[in-house]
């Protein structure tokens, strides 16, 4: 894929909801008790021993530096929270599918991958001053080709310009040079 394109993942879709599972695969020991979805960046709390996201657990400290645990409702510290490593590496071997519904499935740890070189739906915008151009992958790397805003050599000074403005240009020279 050309430099001149920058993807526009859709990086909502991969923190605010875990993508959907590949059928027949129990997630319900992964799941945060307060969301009730697929813990996002899992932690636990080492004196109850219960796992969540750590966004959602962050937001019942909700700045204080105790709580209660949602499952228990025993006093829980912020200090006790720690990274759930076990947890994480589990959550990226699940099989998901893609989040903008390709035919694409695979490891959860490989979608980001996927959605940086192959997803066909992934948008692109140009990277070229003053284009507007933003489509899906296929017809992105079409347009790297003709894109009237991109440098273009001009024949004649070796210099660079704008691709539309130098066929402008030379348009000009020809009709001065058949002038003379």
């Amino acid at each position: 894929m050309s430099s001149l394109l920058e993807p526009i993942l859709p990086r909502h879709l991969l923190t605010e909801k875990f993508p959907t599972t590949v059928e027949d695969t129990d997630v319900s020991s992964l799941k945060c008790p307060i969301c009730l979805e697929i813990c996002q960046d899992a932690v636990i709390e080492n004196k109850c021993g219960h796992t969540f996201c750590k966004k959602c657990l962050n937001s019942l400290f909700n700045g204080q530096n105790e709580t209660r645990c949602p499952q228990t409702r025993e006093t829980i510290t912020l200090d006790q929270v720690t990274p759930n490593r076990a947890v994480r590496d589990l959550i990226l071997q699940l099989k998901v599918y893609c989040v903008l519904k390709c035919s694409w499935k695979g490891h959860y740890c490989d979608l980001e991958k996927h959605l940086m070189r192959e997803c066909p739906y992934v948008k692109f915008k140009c990277l070229n001053p003053e284009c507007t151009f933003v489509q899906k992958r296929k017809d992105a790397e079409k347009h790297v080709k003709t894109c009237e805003f991109r440098p273009a050599r001009c024949n004649l000074c070796n210099g660079y310009f704008i691709a539309g403005k130098l066929k402008v240009l030379n348009s000009f020279i020809s009709l001065y040079l058949l002038g003379t």
